[in-house]
């Protein structure tokens, strides 16, 4: 049975955020599924336009996003501020990496991610992560837009400082810091879902450093 993972990206996606986990991951074999929120065709803050395999919508009619989470072994959110709000503010995308959370699958994201989409649905607690420097102020603060309002109890657990490294793992957890971290956290993700082996081939393939 194939590994399934879901790629959740709005219009403002980081390009290359996007683009190496969806072919790092589909070069070792996973079912990655790229969603569009807002949009089938999304485009990023340098012009890339990228057709997505569904929209959110489609996603929700069918499957339906409780059964296309259960089947998930992992959903990837990419950073870029644009989409991050976008993520941040969408219900159905909350619902979805809320139910593979607490099913134990991989919830990985990148850049601002953690920062602006993970904390704002109190997903990140006292739980070890990175993002992109100097973001993590929006960690500490309910969004200014009403977006993930914290209770004083949840503000008391999401105390935790971003660890200044480019890839951190805890748990089902999986953050990094930035675009330039993107390979990093491809292959991170490659040997949390399949396995050094896995993993190695694909760096091979790549002639990763």
């Amino acid at each position: 049975m194939s590994v399934r993972v879901y790629l959740f990206v709005a219009h403002g996606f980081e390009e290359v955020e996007t683009i190496t986990p969806l072919d790092y991951l589909r070069r070792a074999g996973i079912a990655l599924t790229l969603v569009g929120v807002g949009a089938e065709q999304v485009v990023s803050p340098r012009g890339l336009r990228v057709s997505c395999d569904c929209s959110l919508e489609a996603l929700c009619a069918s499957p339906g996003i409780a059964d296309a989470a259960c089947a998930a072994d992992a959903v990837l959110l990419p950073g870029g501020l644009e989409n991050c709000h976008t993520l941040a503010a969408c219900a159905a995308v909350r619902d979805f990496v809320m139910r593979v959370h607490l099913r134990g699958g991989l919830v990985a994201a990148l850049c601002a991610a953690p920062a602006r989409v993970l904390s704002a649905w109190n997903l990140l607690g006292s739980r070890r992560y990175t993002c992109y420097p100097g973001m993590d102020p929006a960690v500490f603060s309910a969004h200014d837009d009403g977006v993930g309002k914290r209770t004083e109890e949840e503000e008391s657990r999401a105390l935790r400082k971003p660890e200044r490294a480019r890839v951190v793992r805890d748990g089902n957890l999986l953050t990094a810091c930035a675009a330039g971290a993107a390979e990093e956290f491809s292959f991170a993700v490659i040997e949390a879902l399949c396995g050094v082996e896995v993993a190695q081939s694909v760096r091979a393939q790549v002639v990763a450093r």
